[in-house]
């Protein structure tokens, strides 16, 4: 759907015009709806709303501040800590380190080399535990995933699946009625006598989950690997027993 074509849909379910169902009205609606649906896609591991995020590296800088629309997953995060070579780092947890986290301890117990330089996750940061860190431009790669952009105007003709930028992620277009009938429920239950819910509207978190069991599983030429006995062990095939 676009913004347009959402608008159209949720006013003909609410029996409604932009007088008494105002566009502002709609939008501030979408907007919780589409947040809480982001955080069940993030679970299906199907690495919807990725955003690579590159930062640069400042000398001695050991936080990085997660931008404000960080949705809540680290993937991969790489680095060019020494200025030039890229290297991975590995995901740490301070609570196994013993030690003090002044600069010159850190120095003395981590490096820039591959599978000696770490990160961990503080109050919404990504703190560097290496050797001593470089001042690089784009330096610092953090493979994470963003909520979508939220609809601000409803006259834009482009589908809101689309990416509004390179940088920012669109709403999976299996989920677009879903969304548009949220807003209808939170219209029809807002009222001073409630109006009812049609039966489709009723079902509408089975619904989801069948459109989010759908969209697991984007690439049909993933493998299962199985454990398979050795060869030289018989089958059981009922015939043993």
């Amino acid at each position: 759907m676009t913004p347009k074509e959402l608008a159209a849909y949720v006013r003909i379910k609410t029996n409604t015009n932009s007088v008494t169902f105002p566009d502002a009205s709609i939008i501030a609606l979408l907007a919780p709806h589409m947040d809480d649906m982001a955080l069940e896609i993030l679970g299906l591991d199907e690495d919807y709303f990725g955003d690579p995020e590159t930062r640069s590296l400042a000398a001695d800088k050991r936080e990085y501040p997660f931008n404000s629309d960080i949705l809540g997953k680290i993937k991969f995060v790489e680095a060019k800590l020494d200025g030039t070579n890229w290297i991975r780092l590995l995901p740490f947890d301070l609570r196994v380190y013993k030690r003090t986290t002044d600069e010159d301890t850190i120095v003395a117990n981590f490096s820039n080399l591959e599978g000696e330089a770490y990160y961990d996750i503080f109050r919404r940061s990504l703190w560097l535990y290496s050797g001593t860190v470089a001042t690089v431009s784009g330096g610092l790669k953090v493979w994470t995933f963003s909520y979508p952009v939220h609809i601000t105007s409803l006259t834009s003709e482009i589908d809101i699946s689309v990416d509004p930028t390179t940088l920012t992620r669109g709403f999976p277009r299996p989920l677009h009625r879903v969304l548009a009938d949220y807003v209808v429920i939170d219209y029809k239950e807002s009222k001073t006598k409630p109006i009812p819910l049609t039966q489709s509207e009723l079902s509408i978190e089975v619904r989801k989950q069948k459109a989010l069991t759908m969209m697991r599983g984007q690439s049909m030429e993933e493998e299962i690997i199985a454990d398979l006995p050795p060869v030289n062990e018989r089958w059981n095939n009922g015939q043993d027993l």
